[in-house]
């Protein structure tokens, strides 16, 4: 069976490693050239955090522990408010952390796996058309066209998805009302900043934010995201940018100019029904639900993608239509649901305005998770566990309105008494 993969990114090389230890044959095309998938540096590529959803693909593939060297491992979140900082953990249960890598080290990980596996990948391939009638793809390679024929095909080429759009099936694109600018600091402006290795630094404002990831040269890369009519006015107006981050300003070498120079981008959400087409052709990852990446789930949901999907055509002895018709039939769920908790995440982040509602939040659900093993706070189960991500939505519009009604009485210390009140109402 000739199998085709269009999208040589996280989730296409995972997926093409899977398959090929399932005893198949994947042939991967991608666009880009190998070493722009590298090496080549892009002022809009930001890191990747990998939790708990990503780890379990990346074991899959034998990848994880390559992983876990070349990344920086994240407890807990930062905000700096009027120059003091605080620091919430993600979870108290130990040994449980994010993972910080650059996009383009983990891509040399996964390319590198590939190759020990046997994947044919070809880079420099742009898909130009798909024969959907004799089922053949068309590329344009060194400006000459090249014919693949395939029985299944996978789309796994991102948010502009050519696949998804030669398909023509029908999908919803909604912008974001945040654009951003990716702005790193190095190792230096890190010891003057006194920045925390081992946790996200955040600036709030109410109306954005500026956030780093550490990386493991001790430099952290950072993302200032601001609605395009605060972005206009902080880069035609200097004086508004110092008002915002005044001590970003003073300690960071050439923060106005770098913001000034660096191209805005933009975040998008893509929702689409049409996952499985023409019995032999199935989209998968951003290309049918990019998400906002305020809860740092965009990589892990499409390595979880691979893993059920896997899964599934385990189970269903390699019959990959049987495998689709199952993968689009309860996928599309968990990965709305997810979109939706992102959206509804970046009220943590961009919490200067309710910080003291948030900290109140955070240390409830951290007094139930220590009190209680089998409780999971909406953080954890996202990040920590492979609960469906329908499934925590559910559960936590049940228990927001009940935590909120406590969180401002708690700011501080809290009782055992009212955690034992509290419990069982979740």
């Amino acid at each position: 069976m000739e199998i085709v993969i269009i999208g040589a990114g996280i989730a296409g090389i995972n997926l093409a490693i899977r398959l090929k230890k399932l005893g198949m044959n994947p042939v991967v095309f991608e666009s880009n050239e190998e070493s722009e998938l590298v090496d080549t540096h892009d002022e809009r590529s930001v890191n990747i955090t990998i939790s708990h959803r990503g780890i379990t693909a990346l074991e899959q593939i034998d990848c994880a522990d390559e992983l876990r060297k070349n990344s920086v491992h994240v407890t807990g979140r930062i905000h700096l408010i009027d120059g003091i900082s605080h620091f919430t953990p993600y979870t108290l249960r130990p040994g449980l952390c994010l993972y910080s890598i650059d996009r383009k080290a983990l891509m040399r990980i996964l390319i590198q796996k590939a190759k020990e596996q046997g994947v044919e990948i070809k880079f420099g391939f742009k898909l130009e058309n798909i024969k959907f009638f004799n089922k053949t793809c068309i590329f344009f390679h060194k400006k000459e066209v090249y014919e693949r024929t395939y029985d299944f095909l996978f789309g796994i080429d991102g948010a502009r998805s050519r696949v998804k759009s030669l398909l023509g099936v029908p999908y919803t694109e909604t912008q974001s009302g945040y654009i951003y600018k990716k702005i790193d600091i190095d190792s230096d402006n890190v010891l003057r900043l006194k920045l925390n290795n081992n946790s996200v630094n955040i600036w709030p404002n109410p109306k954005g934010l500026f956030f780093t990831l550490p990386n493991k040269d001790g430099s952290h890369s950072g993302l200032i995201n601001f609605t395009s009519d605060i972005l206009d006015e902080l880069e035609s107006d200097e004086k508004m940018l110092k008002l915002y981050f005044p001590n970003l300003i003073r300690d960071v070498d050439n923060f106005c100019e770098k913001f000034r120079n660096t191209r805005t981008a933009s975040f998008k959400e893509i929702h689409c029904d049409g996952w499985f087409q023409r019995k032999s052709v199935l989209l998968m990852g951003d290309a049918v639900h990019a998400m906002m990446p305020f809860y740092a789930q965009g990589a892990n949901c499409a390595l979880e993608d691979v893993s059920i999907f896997c899964k599934l055509l385990e189970e269903n002895n390699g019959d990959l239509c049987k495998t689709s018709l199952e993968f689009k039939k309860n996928r599309p769920l968990d990965a709305y649901a997810i979109c939706e908790l992102s959206r509804k995440n970046l009220k943590n982040l961009k919490t200067e305005e309710n910080f003291e509602e948030y900290l109140g939040l955070r240390n409830l659900e951290l007094k139930l998770e220590k009190n209680f093993p089998d409780y999971f706070s909406e953080y954890s189960m996202v990040a920590f566990t492979d609960i469906p991500y329908s499934k925590i939505l559910d559960i936590s519009k049940k228990r927001q309105p009940i935590l909120l009604g406590y969180s401002n009485k708690v700011i501080h210390e809290i009782s055992d008494d009212l955690i034992n009140e509290i419990y069982p109402k979740l």
